[in-house]
């Protein structure tokens, strides 16, 4: 019921009913979505897919202000990890603006619309309790910090390591 699966309607003809599969799993995230649940996971394939090529020309093309935007950011994700909600925004924030740094127009643009995609068809995010939300949220945290760093440091090897270990 916590997850949105069911909902309880009051009243003569209420009761539990079972609602539309609206939820998306985000490795070890569930996305609650409006509307097509097709679309968000559509564009966490498409995502995937892009993100590599992202990282690799942040890493190529970040600037003295590219550095510190993506310092101020992670500084600002570490320390949302008491929320999976705050967590997942500050991460896509962070996402946009890796994608920002790409000189690669239709890259940038393709990679938005999908980071977007997903960002504004979640209307609720919640953990998978695997493990607890902390916990994850700590170790999907530590994974961020080291991919921008990776990108900071313009290592291409560094960059794919986070990256691999981002879509665990």
């Amino acid at each position: 019921m916590d997850r949105g699966a069911v909902e309880i309607r009051p009243g003569r003809n209420g009761g539990i009913f079972v609602t539309g599969n609206k939820l998306v799993k985000l490795y070890h995230t569930l996305l609650t979505v409006d509307g097509e649940r097709s679309a968000v996971v559509d564009a966490i394939v498409i995502r995937d897919a892009l993100e590599p090529l992202v990282a690799a020309d942040a890493a190529r093309h970040r600037t003295k202000v590219d550095v510190a935007d993506l310092n101020k950011m992670i500084r600002f994700l570490t320390k949302s990890v008491e929320s999976t909600e705050d967590f997942m925004r500050a991460a896509w924030k962070l996402h946009e603006r890796i994608a920002a740094i790409s000189p690669n127009q239709a890259l940038r643009l393709m990679y938005s619309s999908v980071i977007a995609t997903i960002s504004e068809s979640s209307v609720r995010v919640t953990g998978d309790e695997v493990e607890t939300d902390r916990e994850y949220l700590l170790r999907r945290s530590e994974v961020h910090v080291d991919l921008v760093k990776a990108i900071i440091d313009g290592d291409l090897d560094a960059t794919a390591d986070a990256l691999s270990r981002h879509v665990e």
